[in-house]
């Protein structure tokens, strides 16, 4: 198979692999094990990660002797933003939502590239022009219609506010995060960033789980019940793999097909929302999905005409 189609399906894989993952396996902590600690199961995620890396790649930790203190810290907010806040915000925007209505939710976290921008103006002094601003605010209004509809948002339960404020938080965490890999990434390789996302993640929310008081309980619940500590592995391995699939795939696909492709991962989820937990979009949300998504591919498609390096 040419490399072009084979990075396109990879691309394909990872993406509908994250809607999988984000849409059933996620929810499956509460509803098949009950148990509802967003700390420790991000922990999780990321420690078992960790330690597998660290056999296979444990000469990475000679690493430790090279990063400078800009790279230490750049590492550190890649893991607190793209890691931390953004992993535990998603999650806990899952959970507020009874997951049963996930599509809002992954929807609102494609305006991802529109915070990633704006970070990017901010750290990287890039300029944009009137063209970002005018996209941008058409994607704010229709993130605003998938999630309220002309409803105004104090009509809406607390908990829908909060999983919206929540996934919001995410897109915004994640958004700074890239811009932050993109200061490691001229520096040093994927696999250096990846392994090190992980592993400051594992400490940051270690420190979390452990000033939170319930780090033995939590421990014990996972030993006392088999099933559940397979699920956390397996959960970990399939986000795992779904990172080094995507890479593969980013290797050979052109940057403009990629947004198209990455599509997958909302349409994904969308698949599960009305087929799964038979949550169906209006005729409004399916218009303000289309106006998103339209303007996010657009942002990606032509960020090098809107956006000036200094």
């Amino acid at each position: 198979m040419d490399k072009k189609y084979l990075g396109s399906f990879f691309i394909i894989l990872a993406s509908v692999m994250l809607g999988i993952d984000g849409g059933i396996l996620i929810g499956l902590y509460y509803k098949i094990f009950h148990f509802y600690n967003v700390k420790f199961i991000v922990f999780v995620a990321h420690l078992i990660p960790t330690l597998f890396l660290s056999v296979f790649c444990f000469r990475k930790y000679k690493m430790l002797k090279i990063f400078s203190w800009n790279d230490y810290v750049y590492l550190f907010l890649i893991a607190l933003f793209g890691g931390t806040i953004g992993t535990l915000s998603i999650v806990k925007a899952l959970q507020l939502s009874g997951f049963s209505k996930v599509s809002i939710v992954i929807l609102l976290q494609k305006l991802q590239p529109v915070f990633a921008i704006a970070m990017s103006i901010i750290i990287l002094k890039e300029k944009p022009n009137l063209k970002f601003f005018i996209v941008a605010l058409v994607a704010l209004v229709a993130s605003y219609l998938l999630a309220f509809g002309f409803q105004s948002p104090m009509m809406l339960e607390s908990n829908n506010i909060q999983a919206i404020c929540y996934s919001l938080l995410a897109a915004f965490s994640y958004g700074s995060s890239l811009v932050f890999g993109k200061k490691i990434l001229h520096k040093y390789d994927f696999f250096t960033s990846t392994f090190y996302r992980f592993f400051f993640t594992t400490i940051i929310v270690g420190v979390l789980v452990i000033l939170s008081g319930n780090l033995i309980s939590d421990i014990n619940y996972f030993l006392d019940n088999r099933s559940l500590l397979l699920f956390a592995v397996f959960c970990s391995f399939w986000g795992l793999t779904e990172v080094f699939v995507y890479y593969v795939g980013l290797k050979n696909t052109p940057a403009l097909l990629t947004s198209i492709f990455e599509l997958t991962y909302p349409f994904t989820v969308v698949l599960i929302d009305t087929f799964v937990n038979k949550y169906y979009l209006t005729s409004l949300q399916i218009f303000a999905v289309v106006l998103l998504l339209g303007s996010i591919i657009y942002l990606n498609l032509n960020n090098r005409k809107i956006i000036r390096s200094k």
